[in-house]
């Protein structure tokens, strides 16, 4: 499953790139996130709770966060796995500035496999884009809290 888009926050670009480094802010934006634990330099372990049309379940994985050039751009791998299956992936964002805002652009690659994979196969793109916009709408109310 592919995932691209942008988001454009009214703030500059370090802000955002600060607070896309914030476990804590990471984990109160992100929906479903129980818990988010540095287990080394910009190396997390987290737990989500899930939930696609019927499939519902907790995900325990790893976030590695790669190849950071600060503040404008890193790459992100992901894994993690439930009883209805397992996730793995790879992202990269993009953080432009431009007239004192901050563009954000995604894309991704993710492999999922198992039962979330058969039985929710036409639902995880739609629910993986409303699960990043309310990411990104909660992080763009803390930057607008911290201007």
């Amino acid at each position: 499953m592919q995932l691209s888009g942008e988001h454009t926050f009214d703030a500059p670009r370090q802000v955002v790139w600060d607070f896309l480094m914030d476990p804590a802010v990471l984990q109160s934006c992100l929906p479903g996130a129980e818990g988010m634990t540095e287990v080394g330099p910009d190396e997390y372990t987290a737990t989500m709770k899930v939930g696609i049309a019927m499939i519902k379940g907790t995900f325990n994985g790893k976030v590695k966060i790669k190849d950071k050039v600060e503040p404008s751009s890193y790459t992100m791998e992901v894994e993690g796995s439930g009883p209805q299956g397992q996730v793995s992936g790879a992202g990269s964002l993009e953080l432009v500035e431009q007239d004192g805002k901050t563009i954000v652009k995604y894309s991704g690659d993710a492999n999922i496999r198992g039962t979330i994979a058969r039985v929710g196969a036409r639902m995880i793109q739609p629910a993986a884009r409303q699960i990043v916009g309310q990411f990104f709408g909660c992080l763009e109310t803390k930057a607008n809290e911290a201007k």
